[in-house]
C-alpha cells in the first residue's frame, strides 16, 4: 500500500492504484474510488491546459504545432 502525504491530507492507495483511497486528515477518515479522483484530476489538468493555450502568444502556438 502507498501513502502520500500533502500537507495534514494523507491519502492511502494499494501499489497499482486501483480500488479505494483512504484520505484521512485529523480525526476525519473517507474513502473514495480511485476512479473518482482520477476524474477530478483529469479535469483539473485539462483546465490548466486550456488557461496555458489561452494565454499563450501566437508564436508560442506555432512552436508547439511544430
Amino acid at each position: 500500500m502507498a501513502q502520500i502525504k500533502v500537507g495534514q491530507v494523507a491519502f492511502a492507495v494499494a501499489d497499482n492504484f486501483t480500488g479505494d483511497v483512504e484520505i484521512t486528515k485529523g480525526d476525519v477518515v473517507m474513502r473514495v474510488p480511485m476512479e473518482a479522483l482520477v476524474r477530478v484530476v483529469a479535469e483539473k489538468v485539462r483546465a490548466n491546459r486550456i488557461e496555458a493555450l489561452e494565454r499563450a502568444k501566437p508564436s508560442e502556438l506555432i512552436s508547439k504545432l511544430a
